[in-house]
């Protein structure tokens, strides 16, 4: 018998959207009111979110986006490539078991790149 895929396979689903939205939360503190506070989102708003009982509207991701430097495309696409380094290294660290896109584990974006195409300093 084949098994069921797991439930984040598609990028674009509610459980990946919730699934990133949590690891971002766990990438910026444990402390889900605190979270909550800064994004200006009420925190049984943002359960829902992370369970993926409904999905943020573009008002509220765009206060995410605004927030915490994500992308809309991060968010409902699960393209990384416009996450900063150091905030795509975090969420990665919050979800061991799968990539940014939310689809089994990859490459962190930047990783393995010339230092002076993630614009760290001192370099070039």
């Amino acid at each position: 018998m084949a098994k069921a895929a797991a439930k984040s396979t598609n990028p674009k689903s509610n459980e990946a959207v919730g699934e990133r939205l949590r690891a971002l939360r766990v990438s910026v503190t444990d402390n889900q009111s605190e979270f909550c506070r800064r994004v200006g989102i009420a925190s049984n708003t943002w359960n829902q979110y992370e369970k993926a009982v409904s999905r943020p509207d573009l008002d509220r991701a765009t206060q995410i986006v605004q927030t915490f430097g994500v992308t809309l495309d991060w968010i409902y696409l699960g393209d990384p490539s416009g996450l900063p380094h150091q905030l795509a290294v975090r969420i990665a660290a919050a979800r061991p078991d799968v990539d940014e896109g939310g689809v089994g584990r990859g490459p962190i974006p930047g990783e393995g790149e010339p230092h002076e195409r993630i614009g760290e300093r001192g370099q070039g």
